[in-house]
Order: C-alpha cells, then sequence, then structure tokens
C-alpha cells in the first residue's frame, strides 16, 4: 500500500488541476449547451432529458470550462447506466438559500461499495474505464470549494448534487 500511495502523491503532483479561473456564469445555459452536446448519445440510447426548474439561479461565479468538464462528465456517467429508454432530469433551485444543480438519471444504480470508491482514482466499474472522470470532477468542485452529494441504491435511481 506504501508504494501505490507514493505512486498516487507523484500522479496527482503531474495531473495537477490549475485552481479555477471564476467568471459569471450563467448556468442553466451552461447545462443547455451540454443538453445540445449529448443529444447524439442521448437518442442513440433512446434517453430523455428532461428539466425540473424550481428557480432559474442567477449568475454564479464558477470556471466555466473546468465546470463544464464536470458535467460532461456526470452526465456521461448518466448515459452509460441507463439502458435504452430511459430518462436524465436535471433539477435547479435553492435549498437552505443555496443554489443547487440535481442530475438525477434512471441507471441501474450502484452498491454501497461501488459509491464508497466513486472518487478513488482509477477505480472503474466499466470494463474500459479508466476511473479519473470522477477524479477530476471531486478535485474541480473542491477547488471551488462547492459541495457535493452522491446517493444511490442498487436498481434505483442516481443523483448527483452539487451546491453553489
Amino acid at each position: 500500500i506504501g508504494l501505490l500511495n507514493a505512486f498516487m502523491g507523484g500522479f496527482a503532483d503531474v495531473v495537477r488541476l490549475p485552481l479555477p479561473n471564476p467568471t459569471s456564469c450563467d448556468l442553466k445555459k451552461m447545462l443547455e449547451d451540454l443538453e445540445l452536446l449529448m443529444q447524439p448519445e442521448l437518442k442513440s440510447k433512446k434517453i430523455a432529458w428532461d428539466w425540473d426548474i424550481e428557480e432559474k439561479p442567477g449568475a454564479i461565479a464558477m470556471d466555466p470550462i473546468q465546470m463544464e468538464q464536470v458535467f460532461v462528465n456526470i452526465v456521461k456517467n448518466s448515459i452509460e447506466a441507463i439502458e435504452d429508454g430511459g430518462r436524465i432530469t436535471v433539477t435547479m433551485g435553492r435549498k437552505n438559500d443555496r443554489v443547487f444543480v440535481a442530475i438525477e438519471d434512471t441507471g441501474r444504480g450502484m452498491t454501497e461499495d461501488v459509491q464508497s470508491n466513486l472518487f478513488v482514482p482509477f477505480f472503474s466499474t466499466k470494463p474500459n474505464g479508466q476511473g479519473i472522470g470522477l477524479t477530476l470532477v471531486k478535485e474541480i468542485l473542491g477547488n471551488h470549494r462547492f459541495d457535493f452529494a452522491v446517493d444511490s441504491r442498487p436498481g434505483g435511481p442516481t443523483l448527483f448534487s452539487i451546491f453553489f
């Protein structure tokens, strides 16, 4: 384990993300653009994209390039978890005076063991997965000081929430 930790420490130094360069961003527009970008994959798997906007957030200070990467990774994972004919629902609103976005999919869900390893570098449940997508998501959200939560169970929906 010591050797693995040393390797991971060296790997983290090599792939260290730049600190966020926050600008005022329209979160809804960013997610609308993401929906357009993902349309080919959504259509090929007959996945519906639904909006549930409780309250349209105003501008939010974030690094648009890094946060776009976060949303791409989350939605790609959702698409891969869904069998043909599923649904992705994007909810926006406020909870406890904080803006939030929640992305829920009707995929196969995750066991507690998988959830506890989600953000471990190189952990993947996919045959060709590299296990770095959600590691990057965690680092980007942490660098922005945005809180997040993942809620899932086997056979049930998975909900990824981000609080700004």
